[in-house]
């Protein structure tokens, strides 16, 4: 599909190890997506709202900057950060589900629908 639109082999380079870094994104992110829902459906909603800011600014922008410009790894860099980003918050959240401190503390009456 590259092939349509370049023939040089750095660009097929670059595009593989991304393509094999947007794996570890794409599958975190499928995990960090359904366990925040789960948590905010149950009213979790503060827990999963400072774990999402944290590592978005800590991961996310911070290791995407360090590795991407600072180590000199330029777009696959970020996307490493973007991958530890994801990992991290879906760790964390399906951590926090397993462990169900949400059932306690979120209790939800049939009577507030």
């Amino acid at each position: 599909l590259l092939s349509i639109f370049t023939e040089n082999k750095e660009i097929f380079a670059i595009s593989l190890s991304i393509i094999l870094v947007d794996f570890i994104v794409e599958t975190a992110r499928g995990f960090s997506h359904v366990y925040e829902y789960a948590l905010r459906g149950v009213r979790d909603v503060n827990v999963v709202m400072v774990v999402t800011f944290c590592s978005c600014w800590i991961f996310g922008v911070g290791l995407s900057y360090l590795t991407g410009i600072s180590l000199g790894l330029g777009l696959i860099g970020c996307y490493i950060g973007l991958a530890a980003d994801e990992t991290v918050r879906a760790v964390i959240s399906v951590y926090r589900w397993r462990k169900g401190t949400w059932k306690h503390n979120n209790t939800i009456s049939a009577t507030e629908y």
